[in-house]
């Protein structure tokens, strides 16, 4: 599916965003402003809210968050020929909150810009989004803050199927995973300057999960727009993961006829953590690299010496577990993504019914809003993820390595995850770093030629933007070393970590945390970041099927890592260790198709 012409072509007349001249507006003068603006419209309240309009600006003009807030609808486009439905036109909300100027009262910011500290962070989203965000984190500490809904109102992940005939709404799509967070930037950048007369000196993004995934896709796109990115937990490789979802509840029906019990699924990560804490030197209640564990469920079958006294498994049971954590794989036992790592919480995804994240995916994959997961089995998994590749992939995937404009131009890119992500699982991250890897080095991911612009921070034990047994990152600390890292050159060696009376430090990937066996191991002192986390054994579990060929015999690797080093039916090195094929490597026909993985050519 050949998108790029379409979307490029979307924002050929859409980007022309107006200023006024240099002098500061009023907040009210502001909202007047906007009104006046041909492609602008008065937005709505979101449902549960009673219905209404919302203002095109909010003055708060004094405490902590005082500011001039304004929202309003952006609509430059619509009809079939943009992808949308007959008559539908655009409709992308945007939220931009701006630290009161000298006119309106605001004190303390860059001279002459009362309390703007002359910058906009631009704000991600979460889940399929929807809503405005909140975008007082931004305000709160000085910078012009800014959110969208994406495009559309409303949680529900169907939101691009339009019901009559029921097919993909290319045009909600598109706005859903760049064209609306392009606008959101311009727009807060032009309001900013509208307002207190300079353009802003920097513009940063801030976002997770959704937010992450949408920091990248301007990453990839759009970087031009953009001086720093705090991308957390990204929802890269969109409807490959997504999909992946439904692999849990579909074993669990299978294999034990409906969900396993919440109590029993934690015993299960508990064991997990219990057999392999030890490892990183620290019994502390954190894997610290949970690819290295291989603990299996099947310890914990009732019976079993190693079983716990509650909440004991059944052999079915087991079985449904360490298909979680192996991951989905198709017919020909081919890994088609990776599975949650062992310290997870399982229950996030596995309960009676599935995300609708995934649901949602399925339905788009088949364009029929009330598809029925519950008709899968296991053995359906690579058709399913194929399909999903061949119908929307080209358009959601958003893991396009080719970040060369990001390089040239001096900016940076901060990425982080936990290692114990529940949502999302950690080596979707890492398989879009490695892949950016190899694409800088030649085709041999080499992490060292990303560490001057781009850096992953992979924070053992910690859930999915946060929360979890580990020690957690700050998100405002974070953000500021990205600032740091892009106005002063100071790269940031090491991301703090703390909780539960421990300070630790998440490290730069590939290097890990390291105990000197010596110190007070709740000290971050006592540790230090070294090594090589990409063992072979590491690196074979990670090998999956080619893009848009999810159901075949066949592992790709995205072209990067030879399968021929890795025991093909389980990914995991013959004999337990690497042959002499290298697992760096081209595939054996030599044939480099890592350019072709599902983003716009």
């Amino acid at each position: 599916m050949k998108t790029r012409p379409m979307l490029c072509s979307l924002f050929l007349a859409a980007v022309a965003i107006p200023t006024a001249a240099l002098a500061e507006m009023s907040c009210a003068e502001l909202g007047a402003w906007l009104l006046a603006q041909p492609t602008v419209q008065q937005s709505t309240t979101v449902p549960p809210a009673p219905p209404g309009l919302v203002p095109f600006f909010t003055l708060v003009s004094s405490g902590t968050n005082a500011r001039c807030e304004v929202q309003f609808i952006y609509s430059s486009r619509g009809g079939p020929e943009f992808g949308y439905d007959v008559g539908e036109m655009q409709r992308v909300t945007i939220r931009v909150g701006l630290p009161l100027n000298s006119r309106d009262g605001g004190t303390g910011g860059a001279p002459g810009m009362g309390a703007w500290n002359g910058k906009t962070r631009n704000l991600g989203g979460g889940g399929c989004v929807g809503s405005v965000g909140s975008v007082t984190s931004a305000t709160s500490t000085g910078y012009v803050g800014s959110s969208t809904d994406s495009g559309h109102i409303g949680s529900d992940c169907i939101f691009a199927l339009q019901p009559t005939p029921t097919r993909l709404n290319v045009g909600r799509l598109n706005d859903f995973i760049v064209d609306s967070l392009r606008a959101q930037v311009r727009w807060a950048k032009a309001i900013a300057e509208t307002y207190y007369g300079p353009a802003p000196a920097r513009n940063y993004w801030d976002g997770c999960s959704t937010g992450g995934r949408q920091g990248l896709a301007l990453a990839q796109r759009y970087p031009e727009e953009l001086d720093g990115w705090l991308v957390g937990a990204p929802a890269v490789n969109y409807g490959r993961f997504r999909i992946a979802q439904i692999w849990g509840p579909v074993a669990m029906k299978e294999l034990t006829g409906g969900p396993i019990s919440s109590a029993k699924t934690a015993q299960a990560t508990l064991s997990a953590i219990t057999a392999c804490d030890a490892a990183d030197g620290v019994m502390d209640g954190v894997i610290g690299e949970p690819r290295s564990c291989k603990f299996s469920a099947k310890a914990n079958v009732c019976g079993e010496p190693t079983a716990p006294a509650a909440n004991c498994l059944t052999p079915q049971e087991a079985a449904a577990i360490d298909l979680i954590w192996d991951g989905p794989r198709n017919t020909y036992g081919k890994q088609v993504f990776p599975g949650l790592e062992r310290g997870a919480q399982i229950s996030a995804l596995n309960g009676a019914v599935p995300s609708q994240t995934a649901t949602g995916q399925l339905r788009w994959n088949h364009s029929d809003a009330s598809f029925d997961w519950s008709t899968l089995t296991l053995a359906d998994y690579g058709r399913e993820a194929q399909l999903g590749s061949m119908t929307t992939g080209d358009i959601i995937n958003t893991n396009d390595p080719r970040l060369d404009r990001v390089r040239d131009a001096g900016k940076k890119i901060l990425m982080w995850q936990g290692t114990a992500d529940q949502l999302i699982t950690a080596e979707n991250g890492l398989e879009y770093y490695t892949r950016v890897a190899a694409h800088f080095a030649g085709g041999t991911p080499e992490f060292s030629v990303l560490q001057p612009w781009f850096r992953y921070f992979r924070a053992p034990g910690v859930a999915h933007c946060g929360g979890g047994p580990g020690p957690q990152p700050n998100q405002e600390s974070m953000f500021q070393q990205m600032v740091n890292w892009v106005e002063n050159g100071v790269a940031p060696d090491t991301v703090p970590t703390s909780g539960g009376g421990r300070t630790r430090m998440a490290c730069p990937f590939p290097q890990q945390a390291i105990y000197d066996r010596i110190g007070n191991p709740n000290l971050a002192s006592s540790w230090t970041c070294g090594g090589n986390v990409q063992t072979k054994e590491n690196i074979c579990q990670s090998i999956v099927t080619p893009y848009k060929h999810e159901s075949e015999d066949q592992l790709q690797a995205w072209g990067k890592y030879n399968p021929a080093a890795c025991n093909e039916s389980s990914n995991v090195p013959i004999d337990g260790h690497a042959v002499d094929a290298s697992s760096y490597a081209p595939d054996p026909d030599g044939v480099d198709r890592s350019e072709n993985q599902g983003y716009n050519e």
